[in-house]
């Protein structure tokens, strides 16, 4: 009786890991189901034409450490020929990095039309992100408009790692950061620079 009973509890054992490594991959396939679709909807935020300036050649490109991240680029042209552009980072990765993406993605859409100069853009974000965002992340971000007619370059840097400007001569600037990372601290300010940009 010993035996059969033993036979029967190893059957059973046999049985209930198989159903439990069967459920752990039907929770596995669909985060990663989950995890693709929040890649195709990052992908979409993100340019898929870059913009035409005359005098100006433009790249951009987008590689997440996982499926999904926190880094963001966009562009906006504006009246005149000027073009506005933005390279952003949130704090940290994967799924929390990407809703905050896509907050970013939201508020700039619906903030840069009414902002006057980059500054309160910048500060209209900050003020968002500060309220709103749940995460308590933080974003660095590179806000430049170039006007080619003018030949100036505006920006705001946000934290972010220095923007490096490679002059015709060959010499290279480093744009530093003109004001901490958004969604850190309230009640921020930001200065904005002006660079003369030669042909």
């Amino acid at each position: 009786d010993a035996r059969l009973l033993s036979l029967f509890a190893n059957q059973a054992a046999a049985a209930i890991e198989t159903a439990r490594l069967h459920k752990e991959a039907l929770e596995k396939e669909r985060i990663e189901r989950e995890l693709e679709l929040a890649a195709n909807i990052q992908r979409q935020i993100l340019p898929r034409d870059l913009p035409s300036v005359p005098g100006l050649q433009i790249a951009a490109r987008n590689v997440p450490t996982r499926q999904v991240g926190g880094d963001y680029f966009d562009f906006f042209p504006l009246s005149g020929g000027r073009l506005a552009f933005l390279v952003a980072d949130v704090s940290g990765k994967g799924v929390p990095a990407a809703l905050l993406v896509s907050t970013v993605h939201a508020a700039v859409h619906l903030q840069i039309e009414d902002a006057r100069t980059i500054p309160e853009l910048v500060a209209r974000i900050d003020r968002h992100l500060y309220r709103y965002a749940v995460t308590r992340k933080f974003l660095t971000a590179f806000f430049g408009m170039l006007d080619p007619e003018a030949g100036t370059l505006r920006y705001v840097s946000a934290g972010h790692n220095p923007a490096l400007l490679r002059r015709a001569s060959g010499d290279v600037e480093h744009l530093k950061a003109t004001g901490v990372p958004m969604g850190m601290f309230p009640n921020s300010t930001w200065r904005e620079e002006v660079l003369s940009m030669e042909k």
